[in-house]
């Protein structure tokens, strides 16, 4: 079957310097109902401001052809090989091989003797998250040996019992058991963000995208007694959860891209930090990208509800009353919620949960959203 899309229907967006007209999903523009079309993923009119554009990446297994209506176009390679084209002129194409076809993590320092490397290198499909994510190596939930010393000792400092986490071997035996198909074809690995994640993912990572797991949705059910609360005063933290709700499409948030060679010692550190009580249950998922269908990390919360930590039979004020008293090591239930609010706002994600939630806090806190 034949879908006509008139040109005045095609999907917006716009990065200051880079107006486009989309009649498939893809960066900015987000719409499941118009995913690429087989190897076609992007079809687009750009509007490019003069003397700008997209700074050194890489592509995979692409061809990238484009006709200047207007105005002049220049692309330069890795090697510094340069090529121009002006309207009316031939049709560029960007064939695979012109660039690398990986690139470094988007928040490692460059290494000894290479020039810097480019943000956009990740940050190609979002330019707007460039500059809004904390690199890994500030993050303070990379949860290495001495951070995790530390949380040891604030735990006892607590009254926590020494069991306070789930035992190392533990979570290595659960990120073996889930990637081991991953880790033996080194095969990178897609990591869904939906949380704290989306702004402080913790590891480094090769790419970010837009994505959407369908059939679930977000929710603050999962207790925490150190992160952001404490065993007198318990914070919530966010889980996924199934839902049956037609009118909600899905859950809306980031796909992370963490190149082969880095998943071993980047996931190892992400096992840490989501499985330090075991609350989540991690599963490789089928994840809609506006630039194709992914295989996903994604942490879903024990189906059982079994954990002592779940939380999910508060009702939405509980939880806003929560959330707006507790506070942990790393900061304020208020705090992450409203960061969320912040990064879904700037990334155009509508979830009418989180924003009836952020209502109820402002209200509790004296404020107004």
């Amino acid at each position: 079957m034949i879908t006509v899309r008139p040109s005045s229907e095609r999907g917006r967006s716009s990065t200051g310097w880079l107006h486009s007209a989309h009649s498939f999903s893809i960066g900015d523009y987000f719409d499941l109902r118009h995913p690429g079309n087989g190897n076609l993923l992007a079809l687009n009119d750009d509007t490019v401001a003069p003397g700008k554009g997209f700074g050194t990446h890489g592509h995979r297994d692409m061809e990238i052809v484009s006709d200047v209506l207007e105005g002049a176009l220049a692309h330069q390679d890795n090697m510094h090989e340069r090529a121009g084209q002006h309207a009316g002129g031939p049709v560029a194409s960007e064939a695979p091989g012109d660039t690398p076809p990986t690139a470094p993590p988007a928040d490692a320092p460059p290494a000894h003797g290479t020039a810097p490397m480019t943000p956009d290198n990740a940050f190609i499909h979002l330019p707007k998250l460039q500059g809004r994510l904390t690199p890994a190596h500030a993050s303070d939930l990379r949860l290495t040996d001495e951070v995790l010393a530390e949380w040891d000792a604030q735990a006892r400092c607590q009254g926590l019992p020494a069991h306070w986490r789930l035992p190392d071997q533990k979570v290595e035996q659960s990120r073996r058991e889930v990637l081991s198909a991953i880790t033996a074809q080194q095969q990178d690995l897609w990591v869904f963000a939906y949380g704290s994640l989306m702004w402080n993912p913790g590891f480094h990572f090769g790419e970010v995208r837009r994505a959407c797991l369908p059939g679930f949705a977000r929710r603050f059910a999962l207790s925490t007694t150190i992160g952001r609360g404490t065993p007198d005063c318990p914070g919530l933290v966010l889980t996924l959860q199934r839902t049956d709700d037609a009118d909600q499409v899905g859950c809306e948030g980031l796909a992370f891209r963490i190149p082969a060679p880095l998943v071993e010692d980047e996931s190892r550190m992400l096992w840490r930090r989501e499985m330090i009580t075991g609350a989540y249950c991690p599963q490789l998922l089928p994840l809609p990208t506006p630039q194709g269908e992914v295989q996903a990390l994604v942490l879903v919360l024990v189906a059982n509800t079994a954990h002592t930590h779940y939380r999910g039979d508060l009702s939405l004020q509980a939880t806003a009353a929560t959330i707006a008293t507790a506070c942990g090591r790393i900061g304020s239930n208020r705090d992450y919620l409203e960061q969320l609010v912040q990064q879904c706002e700037m990334l155009g994600i509508e979830d009418s949960y989180v924003r009836e939630l952020a209502a109820l806090v402002a209200a509790a806190c004296g404020r107004s959203r």
